[in-house]
């Protein structure tokens, strides 16, 4: 069952990126305070090496932007994240957000058609 769900629309394609309580439970957990357990560099690369399979290529893509996002609050306040790397495309408004854990894991895409009702 997903926990939480990361989505991205590209032209009539959906693509979700879905995480359950049992791996949100596995994640390290992390004080803010403390450095992030991977360099930009290190996360870019990881999520980089999902565009050619999620957009059948990866050419004319770049990243737009890079943050953390707490996945699961803790009263210690060491909760667990998830960065987010955003790709731009060629098209105005084209983005995917990929997700990846403090694991060094890209979060897996799932690409989802919308029917002509949806769109």
């Amino acid at each position: 069952m997903t926990a939480l769900a990361y989505i991205s629309q590209i032209g009539d394609r959906e693509i979700r990126f879905g995480l359950s309580d049992a791996e949100i439970g596995r994640f390290p957990s992390w004080p803010p305070e403390q450095a992030i357990p991977l360099t930009f560099k290190q996360v870019i690369e990881i999520a980089a090496k999902e565009l050619p399979e999620l957009l059948h290529g990866a050419k004319g893509w770049y990243v737009k932007g890079i943050s953390l996002e707490q996945v699961l609050r803790s009263p210690d306040g060491n909760g667990k994240w998830v960065y987010l790397v955003k790709f731009g495309g060629i098209g105005d408004n084209e983005d995917l957000c990929v997700p990846v854990t403090f694991l060094g894991l890209a979060v897996k895409g799932i690409e989802q058609k919308q029917s002509k009702e949806q769109r």
